[in-house]
């Protein structure tokens, strides 16, 4: 049996020692033959001009949004400790990218060779390749529409990976709607709609209580939505407020519990980059964090780190899909 392939990791360590960013170095193709068809990932470019800054390129493998970034993806920045490899070239990260998707991927036998890579599972697919479907990619209420080179599946983003890419074909009756606010009447819509695309829609933060299953949560983006449902589907009493920090959220839940007692328990964080328990102080701290950047968190009270691990199994499990 032959050794198992080895791939740059997700995270680099961001010790003392890595203060000055080592770029990764080609790799020969022929030294490593790919044995089969291997997918490769779309390229997310920033929109505004980086002027004399060198370029990077950045793999994220898994996660949200698996596809290769450059330098506006906050990559000089430390991410909760840690932060994404970077390559001197796009072809090392795509010669990263292959190595990975041999290891990792399952793709059919009719797989068409440099197909983009989109989540997989019944609700995402593969695409032709120059064109990317993000499927069902958590991303914020609004929608940005941006386009794609046909040579490397480029996309010119904005500078938030969750103001999604679609492809450059027409917009299709099938397309998600742009959320109107609930609070609007039938004489301002259309000026959300114009004005939606040019502005990115505020990210809001509710603080859930679901009383049946004993839980506070505190959510933004699209998990809002996905509790909402997941209540409404399983007949529970939910409550939900917007709350603009962790203390505010802190004095509601206790207002529910009925009760002056401090809540001391500590809380399961989920984002993008990690899954962390934090003390409540920490937990707030990410919280204003990822309000400020516009990242998608989802974090609840727990007990012990055994009550920590089932939830963190059961975001992860359900963020494959």
């Amino acid at each position: 049996m032959g050794s198992k392939k080895q791939y740059a990791p997700l995270f680099e360590s961001d010790s003392d020692e890595d203060k000055s960013t080592q770029l990764r170095k080609p790799i020969s193709s022929s030294a490593t033959p790919r044995t089969k068809p291997t997918c490769k990932p779309a390229l997310f470019q920033p929109s505004a001009d980086q002027g004399k800054k060198k370029k990077v390129y950045i793999n994220v493998f898994n996660g949200a949004m698996p596809v290769c970034y450059m330098e506006w993806f906050d990559s000089e920045s430390p991410i909760f400790n840690s932060h994404h490899p970077k390559y001197a070239t796009y072809q090392v990260a795509l010669d990263e990218w292959f190595r990975y998707c041999e290891m990792e991927h399952d793709h059919p036998a009719d797989f068409v060779e440099g197909t983009l890579y989109n989540l997989p599972a019944s609700n995402s697919t593969l695409t032709r390749p120059g064109i990317l479907t993000l499927g069902c990619i958590p991303t914020s209420s609004s929608v940005t529409r941006s386009t794609l080179t046909e040579e490397h599946g480029v996309v010119n983003a904005v500078p938030s990976i969750y103001e999604s890419a679609i492809t450059e074909e027409p917009v299709s009756a099938n397309s998600p709607p742009i959320p109107i606010s609930l609070e609007s009447d039938a004489s301002n819509q259309s000026k959300q709609l114009d004005e939606v695309s040019c502005s990115p829609e505020k990210v809001r933060c509710w603080a859930v209580n679901t009383a049946e299953a004993g839980t506070n949560e505190l959510v933004t983006g699209h998990w809002a939505d996905r509790l909402f449902n997941n209540a409404a589907r399983h007949n529970q009493d939910m409550v939900m407020r917007e709350v603009k920090s962790m203390n505010k959220a802190k004095v509601w839940f206790s207002s529910l519990h009925n009760s002056e007692q401090e809540l001391c328990l500590r809380w399961a964080v989920h984002t993008l980059q990690s899954n962390e328990i934090v003390s409540e102080d920490r937990a707030g701290e990410i919280l204003a964090h990822g309000l400020r950047h516009s990242h998608e968190i989802i974090m609840r009270e727990v007990s012990s780190v055994a009550e920590a691990q089932r939830w963190l199994d059961l975001i992860e499990k359900e963020a494959d899909c």
